[in-house]
């Protein structure tokens, strides 16, 4: 580890290696390159920061946003554990490759969003449980998930015994592709002749991910507007948002007889394996997605072959 000043541009830089690599940092001043320092040699960039202060804010946004009380007792028994392991220090990437291994992938998950959120707050530089998911165990686990997809047989079950507003959901999933928050986002005036737009979609920073056309035929188009498939209570009805969503298609999978780890999500499956089948090139099928990595649309290519 070196400290060094640099008069051409008025800065104090340190250097140090991190993971085998040669990283460095420039400050306007000596002790903020002091303060750094020592942040590293006692294992945290982050010490200053309190890690209740990063799962109450969290758990208040929590609320406000109305999320369920799944949600929050999943953050408050990861947060529980992380405690007891690291106190009130907030993880470097080594503890959050040890922590992952140790935690639930529920309750990693929500520690992640606690301090993703941070992030986006200002309150910490970046996400120190983020590289822990790309190289540990969860990863690893997501790789060798299969995609469910449903067939045609099941999917005239479905319909079967669904109710109205579950077929508008299930008929409007299948045609577009879309993810459930998607779906019940979805206006009328966003239903065109040859396309649906997609306007509020699942990435934050990319505005490409978050609007998006899916193309559609006539057949799907006057399906669409004709029989109102299109949810109408986009007004932040309470009547419709994911968790009542999720109930009721979970209800319908019961009834139908049909055991599914996604309820919700398995129609987007489909939708997108039925792309793939077709011929459709795996560039223009992320694109219709909205995935970010090409990887992710090519899992329905394994889905196809099997």
């Amino acid at each position: 580890m070196k400290k060094k000043y640099y008069t051409d541009i008025n800065r104090w830089q340190v250097e140090y290696t991190e993971a085998s690599k040669r990283k460095r940092h420039r400050f306007k001043s000596e002790d903020e390159a002091d303060d750094f320092i020592y942040q590293l040699k006692h294992g945290s960039l982050y010490a200053p920061v309190k890690f209740d202060k990063i799962i109450n804010d969290y758990t208040h946004y929590l609320t406000t946003q109305g999320a369920s009380t799944t949600s929050v007792r999943q953050l408050n028994s990861g947060a529980k554990l992380y405690k007891e392991r690291f106190g009130q220090q907030i993880a470097t990437r080594e503890m959050a490759i040890r922590l992952q291994a140790d935690i639930g992938t529920s309750s990693y998950a929500s520690l992640r969003a606690a301090f993703t959120h941070a992030v986006r707050l200002g309150v910490l530089p970046k996400n120190p449980l983020q590289t822990g998911v790309k190289q540990g165990r969860l990863e690893t686990q997501r790789s060798k998930k299969k995609v469910e997809v449903l067939t045609e047989t099941q999917i005239k079950l479905l319909l079967q015994h669904a109710n109205l507003e579950q077929e508008k959901y299930i008929k409007t999933a299948l045609i577009t592709g879309a993810r459930a928050h998607e779906v019940i986002n979805i206006l009328t005036n966003d239903v065109n002749l040859d396309y649906v737009l997609i306007k509020e979609g699942k990435g934050k920073k990319d505005y490409d991910l978050r609007s998006r056309r899916i193309p559609i035929t006539s057949r799907d188009y006057m399906e669409l507007r004709s029989n109102s498939l299109i949810f109408l209570c986009n007004h932040k009805s309470k009547q419709w948002n994911y968790q009542n969503l999720h109930a009721s298609m979970k209800k319908l999978f019961k009834q139908a007889g049909i055991k599914v780890s996604q309820p919700t999500h398995i129609f987007r499956h489909t939708a997108i394996t039925r792309w793939v089948s077709q011929g459709i090139p795996l560039n223009v099928a992320q694109s219709r997605a909205g995935h970010k990595n090409v990887n992710t649309t090519a899992r329905y290519c394994h889905a196809v072959s099997a």
